[in-house]
């Protein structure tokens, strides 16, 4: 294994590590130095893989790409796109229900900046979270499945505000409610918006 990819896989086992820790942990207390001391490295070695706290908070938000590559393109599948359009809701419901619970908390109670430039913002939505929505909704305004003056961006915009606004209320009310039914609602109300 090259020196890389062991430096990748490393980096990628602390921030596993935090994941962890914060389902007991609420990541304002999580300081750098209790972060190291929950996973067992320096200090100095937590500055070699992020170079401040908020790189750790995005490496843990970024991690619902891996999650859309992995389990959930493979399952949009059908012909009618506003069906795979659920499923990806369903996928994003799911991540929420897991991992996205940290994540929705990490989200809704620190200050970490959203981006704000165009350049960040372009880096967003380069982002599979934005452009497998857009894929979709594409194919069905080319299908006719979707209305034919449909702004795709602004639509995936709209969707993604949608789907954290989920997962951030979930998280601060407690996890109280189905996540996964809630999400499941909404998203098959914005399909309908859609034709």
């Amino acid at each position: 294994m090259s020196q890389t990819a062991k430096s990748i896989k490393k980096r990628s086992e602390l921030v596993d590590q935090v994941i962890a820790m914060l389902h007991t942990f609420d990541f304002q207390e999580a300081t750098v130095r209790k972060i190291c001391e929950v996973t067992h490295i320096s200090v100095g070695t937590f500055y070699h893989y992020f170079h401040e706290k908020n790189d750790l908070i995005a490496e843990i938000l970024g991690r619902i790409d891996i999650y859309l590559a992995k389990q959930v393109m493979p399952r949009l599948t059908h012909e009618d796109e506003a069906v795979n359009l659920v499923e990806f809701g369903s996928g994003f419901a799911q991540y929420t229900n897991g991992i996205g619970s940290v994540t929705g908390s990490v989200i809704s109670r620190t200050e970490f900046p959203l981006p704000s430039t165009p350049d960040t913002i372009r880096a967003e939505h380069e982002r599979l979270l934005y452009t497998l929505p857009a894929a979709i909704l594409r194919r069905g305004r080319e299908k006719g499945q979707f209305y034919a003056e449909l702004d795709v961006e602004e639509a995936v915009d709209q969707l993604i505000i949608a789907l954290r606004g989920h997962a951030m209320e979930w998280s601060r009310r407690g996890r109280v409610y189905n996540i996964e039914e809630k999400i499941l609602s909404f998203m098959r109300l914005y399909c309908r918006m859609l034709k």
